[in-house]
C-alpha cells in the first residue's frame, strides 16, 4: 500500500470542494458575509471562465495572505475562523473548514486584493495550480477602503471534462443569480450586485446586471427579488420557544413552482430534507392548494365563490422562514456545500415548526381548527356518541316536544370558561330533572323521576333540545294496490324502454359487482370495478383479444356486450379458443380512449417532427391580435431571458410576441407589484377552443413555466431518428415525456366532452367498429383518465359448453333484443 502523491490529494479534495462556477463564487461571497461585509459585488464571465468578488468586508491581513503562499497543501485548512475539536460542534460561520481558496488556487488561477482598516497598503497574491506566482503591494486592485477583492481567470483549467459538462452560460448565470437571491434572504442587511461581462463583442452571450439593495426585513427583501405579485398578504412569523427562534413570513398567495420556498438553519439555506417535508405535508392537509390567492385578485375569503377549474394548477407554498437554534444542537459538518445537516432535536423542533404552520392554516381558513377537550366533557363524551353532539348558537330557545308554547325555556349558551357547568332543568309536566350541556344543548335525565335529589346521568330516555319526531313504523316495502293500480293507469310512470333480459350467472364477480353503490357524475368511473375477486379476476386480456373479439350487440345503450377470449386461459383450452369471457365495454370509456390518442398523436408527432427536422412542427392557430397572459414580474424575466424556455413553449405550438427584456434589473422599488402581461399570438390548434377559454391558456402558460423551472428538464433541441421505431404506429408515444401536464389535461378533457356518452343509441355495426378503433389504439384497456374500459362478467370453458343437468344453459338469443 502506496501513499497518494501530495499533488494527487490535492486534486482529489479540491474537485470535491469545487464543483462549479456557482459553487466557486457560492464558497467566495460566503466568505464576504463572514468578513461582516455590508456591500458585495460580484460578475461573471462565463465564456472566458472568469470571475470576481467584491465587498467592503474586514479584509485579510498581510500575514495571512503568507499562509496562502506556502503552498495549496501548507494553506489548506489555514482560517481566521479556526475552530479545535471542541468548538467545531459550535459553528456559527458558513465557512470553517479552511479549504475554499486552497482548493480554488487548485483549480483556477486566483488573485487577491485586500486591505485591513489597520493597513495603509493594499496587498495582493497570486496563485495557480498550487503555485505562488505574486505576493506583495496590490498593482491592479488597489483598496482606498478596507475590503477585498478576489478575482479567478481560467477556472477549471486542469479539468476539461468538467467544463464540458457544464451548464451552458445562460443557465450558469442563472444558477449564480438564484444563489445569490437564497443568501440575499438570509442576510436580508447585506446589499448585493451580480452582472454578466462579456470581453467579446462578436459573443452571442448579453450583458445582464441584478442588483438589490439591502432591508431591515426578510419580506422586504423578498418583494424587492420577485415583486408584490408572490407576498401581496402574508403572515409574518415570529416565534419562540425552548431557545428556538422562527421568524420569516408565510404567503397568502401561491405560485405555480416550489421556487419560492426558503428554509435557513442559523441562516444557512438548507437542502429539501424533514423539515421541508413537516411544512409540505401540513399544507397537503388543507385546502391551501385549491384556494390561495393569485394574481386574479384578492378574495375577502380564501374561498372562492364560483366553482373551481379540475384542470387549474396546484397552488404551491409561498414562504421565507430562518430557524434560529444553538449551534450545539447542529452537526453540519456532513457536505462539503454544507446544505446538509443533522439535528439533535429533529421531532421537538418538527412539532414546533408545524405548529407555526397550522396556526397559519386555521386562522386563514384553509383548515378546520381541530377543538381541545375540555375537563366538562368527559362525562359527555362517556354518555353521547361525538358524532351525535350538536352545536347550539348563544340564545338558542330550548323547546320540548311535549312542552306547550308559554312553558319554552331560553337558555344562555357560552363558550367561555363561566359555563363549563352544566345547567339542570326540571320538567313541570313530569316533574323530572335533566342536565343540559350548555355546549352541545345535549339532556340527559337525571335521577327518578320526581325526585329532587341528583344520583348522576342515566342512559335512559335520552332527550335533546332539537325537536323530537315521532317514531313511524316500517312496512314490508310493498306499495298498497290503490298505489300500484294509480301507477299502471298513469302513462307518465310507463317504462320507455323494454326491460334489459337478464343472464343467471353463478359468480363470485357478479356478486361484487352488485355491491357497486359508489356512481359519480363522469361515465368512466361506472366502469372502473376491475380487479374484483372471483373466478374472472386472474384474466389476462390482450389488444389481439381484442382485435378477435365477437361483438354481440350494445347492452342498456350504456356498453358493448362481447365475447373475448383470453391469453390467461388455462392449460387445458382447447387449441381453437372455445374458453371466452363475457365483457362489457364502456362505450363512453372507448370512445374517449380513441378520441385521446387521436389528439395526442397529432400533437405529438408535430413535436417529434420538428425537433427531429423533418418537417413543420406542431399545426397552430394564429391569434390576431395576440392575447396577453397576466405573469409575475419574475415569470416574465425567465420567459424573456432564456431562450430554452422559449423554445419549449414554441415546440409545442405556443409562441410570443417581442417581449421587453430587462438586462439591467434594479429592483430598488418595493413599491412594484410585479405584474407584467405577455403576449401569446400562436396555441396548438388542436386545443385551441380549450385554450381560449375562461384562464386556461394562463394556467398553462404559468404551470409549464413553474415546471421548468423547479425539474430544469427541457425538450431536447434535436432528437435523433430511430429507423426501428419511425414506422411503428405509436412512435408519437416517446414525446409524451415532454409534453406539459396542462396540455395533456386539455386533451383528456376535449376527448371526454366529444366522445360517445350513456344512452346514445349504438348499432351493432357502430359497436363493431368502436371496438375495431379501440383495439388499434395503444392503451386499449383504460380510458383517458386512467380507468377500466372493460369488465369481464363470466367466463365460459370448454368444461361448461354444454347443459349441465340441473342447471338452465345459456342462451345467447336473449341478447339479441330490438332496443
Amino acid at each position: 500500500m502506496n501513499q497518494l502523491p501530495v499533488e494527487t490529494r490535492s486534486k482529489l479534495r479540491s474537485t470535491q470542494i469545487i464543483t462549479s462556477l456557482p459553487s466557486l463564487i457560492s464558497e467566495l461571497f460566503q466568505n464576504s458575509l463572514d468578513a461582516s461585509a455590508s456591500s458585495v459585488e460580484l460578475g461573471v464571465d462565463c465564456e472566458a471562465w472568469s470571475c470576481w468578488v467584491k465587498d467592503d468586508g474586514l479584509g485579510i491581513h498581510k500575514e495571512d495572505l503568507a499562509v496562502l503562499a506556502q503552498g495549496v497543501e501548507q494553506a489548506r485548512y489555514g482560517t481566521s475562523k479556526a475552530y479545535d475539536s471542541v468548538s467545531l460542534g459550535v459553528v456559527t460561520t458558513l465557512g470553517f473548514r479552511g479549504e475554499a481558496l486552497a482548493s480554488i488556487a487548485d483549480v483556477s488561477c486566483l488573485e487577491i486584493s485586500t486591505r485591513t482598516a489597520n493597513s495603509r497598503e493594499s496587498w495582493s497574491i497570486i496563485l495557480k495550480k498550487g503555485q505562488c506566482l505574486y505576493n506583495g503591494p496590490s498593482l491592479r486592485w488597489r483598496r482606498e477602503t478596507p475590503g477585498t477583492v478576489v478575482y479567478i481567470r481560467d477556472a477549471f483549467f486542469n479539468l476539461p471534462i468538467r467544463r464540458r459538462a457544464h451548464p451552458n452560460h445562460s443557465k450558469t448565470f442563472e444558477m449564480i443569480r438564484q444563489e445569490v437571491e437564497t443568501y440575499a434572504l438570509a442576510f436580508p442587511s447585506v446589499a448585493f450586485a451580480l452582472q454578466m461581462e462579456n470581453d467579446d463583442p462578436s459573443s452571442s452571450s448579453k450583458k445582464k446586471s441584478f442588483r438589490v439593495p439591502g432591508t431591515d426585513s426578510r419580506l422586504a427583501t423578498f418583494r424587492r427579488l420577485f415583486g408584490r405579485s408572490l407576498a401581496e398578504r402574508v403572515e409574518e412569523i415570529h416565534e419562540e420557544e425552548n431557545q428556538v427562534t422562527i421568524d420569516g413570513f408565510i404567503s397568502l398567495n401561491g405560485a405555480h413552482s416550489q421556487a419560492y420556498q426558503y428554509l435557513f438553519l442559523n441562516r444557512h439555506p438548507l437542502s429539501p430534507c424533514d423539515l421541508h417535508r413537516v411544512i409540505e405535508n401540513r399544507f397537503a392537509t388543507s385546502t391551501f392548494s385549491k384556494h390561495a390567492l393569485d394574481e386574479a385578485g384578492e378574495l375577502e375569503q380564501p374561498y372562492a365563490e364560483t366553482r373551481r377549474s379540475p384542470r387549474k394548477a396546484m397552488r404551491r407554498q409561498v414562504y421565507a422562514l430562518n430557524i434560529t437554534i444553538p449551534s450545539s444542537d447542529v452537526d453540519n459538518c456532513l457536505d462539503p456545500g454544507k446544505a446538509v445537516v443533522h439535528l439533535q432535536n429533529r421531532g421537538a423542533l418538527g412539532t414546533f415548526l408545524s405548529s407555526i404552520i397550522e396556526r397559519f392554516l386555521v386562522k386563514h381558513g384553509f383548515l378546520q381548527a381541530r377543538r381541545p377537550m375540555k375537563r366538562s366533557e368527559s362525562s359527555d363524551s362517556f354518555h353521547a356518541s361525538p358524532s351525535k353532539r350538536r352545536k347550539v348558537d348563544t340564545g338558542v330557545v330550548a323547546r320540548a316536544a311535549s312542552l306547550q308554547p308559554s312553558a319554552a325555556v331560553r337558555i344562555s349558551l357560552d363558550d367561555g370558561e363561566n359555563s363549563a357547568e352544566p345547567l339542570l332543568w326540571t320538567d313541570p309536566r313530569t316533574g323530572e330533572r335533566f342536565q343540559i350541556d350548555q355546549r352541545t344543548g345535549n339532556s340527559f335525565l337525571v335521577g327518578n323521576t320526581g325526585s329532587t335529589e341528583n344520583n348522576g346521568p342515566v342512559l335512559r330516555r335520552r332527550r335533546t333540545l332539537a325537536p323530537q319526531l315521532k317514531e313511524t313504523s316500517v312496512g314490508d316495502g310493498t306499495a298498497p294496490s290503490w298505489i300500484q293500480s294509480a301507477l299502471k293507469s298513469n302513462d307518465v310512470y310507463t317504462l320507455t324502454q323494454k326491460k334489459v333480459p337478464a343472464l343467471h350467472l353463478a359468480s363470485a364477480f357478479t356478486s361484487q359487482l352488485q355491491l357497486q353503490g359508489n356512481h359519480t357524475s363522469h361515465a368512466c368511473q361506472r366502469s372502473a370495478i376491475l380487479h374484483q375477486q372471483g373466478e374472472t379476476s386472474s384474466l389476462r386480456f390482450t389488444v389481439e383479444d381484442l382485435r378477435n373479439a365477437e361483438v354481440i350487440q350494445q347492452v342498456d345503450c350504456k356498453f358493448i356486450a362481447c365475447l373475448m377470449g383470453s391469453s390467461g386461459a388455462q392449460p387445458g383450452a382447447d387449441e381453437n379458443n372455445s374458453d371466452r369471457t363475457l365483457v362489457l365495454i364502456d362505450q363512453h370509456a372507448a370512445d374517449e380512449r380513441v378520441r385521446v390518442e387521436r389528439f395526442m398523436e397529432e400533437l405529438c408527432s408535430g413535436f417529434l417532427r420538428q425537433a427531429q427536422g423533418v418537417g413543420e412542427g406542431v399545426k397552430v392557430k394564429i391569434l390576431d391580435p395576440p392575447i396577453p397572459v397576466l405573469l409575475t414580474r419574475h415569470e416574465a424575466e425567465q420567459l424573456s431571458a432564456f431562450a430554452d424556455i422559449q423554445r419549449a413553449f414554441s415546440m409545442w405550438g405556443i409562441e410570443f410576441t417581442a417581449m421587453p427584456t430587462r438586462t439591467n434589473h434594479s429592483v430598488d422599488e418595493e413599491a412594484d407589484r410585479g405584474y407584467c402581461q405577455a403576449y401569446v399570438k400562436n396555441i396548438p390548434e388542436v386545443v385551441s377552443r380549450k385554450l381560449l377559454m375562461d384562464d386556461e391558456l394562463r394556467e398553462l402558460v404559468k404551470g409549464y413555466l413553474g415546471h421548468l423551472e423547479t425539474t430544469g428538464i427541457f425538450p431536447p433541441a434535436k432528437i435523433p431518428i430511430d429507423p426501428a421505431a419511425a414506422d411503428s404506429a405509436v412512435a408519437w408515444m416517446k414525446a409524451l415525456r415532454w409534453c406539459p401536464r396542462e396540455l395533456l389535461d386539455l386533451l383528456n378533457s376535449k376527448a371526454c366532452r366529444g366522445a360517445i356518452m350513456f344512452n346514445d343509441v349504438l348499432s351493432t355495426q357502430q359497436c363493431k367498429e368502436l371496438v375495431e378503433r379501440l383495439s388499434r389504439t395503444a392503451l386499449p384497456f383504460q380510458c383517458a383518465h386512467g380507468r377500466p374500459s372493460l369488465v369481464p362478467l363470466a367466463k365460459f370453458d370448454s368444461a361448461s359448453r354444454g347443459p349441465v343437468e340441473g342447471e338452465r344453459g345459456v342462451n345467447w338469443k336473449n341478447l339479441d333484443v330490438e332496443r
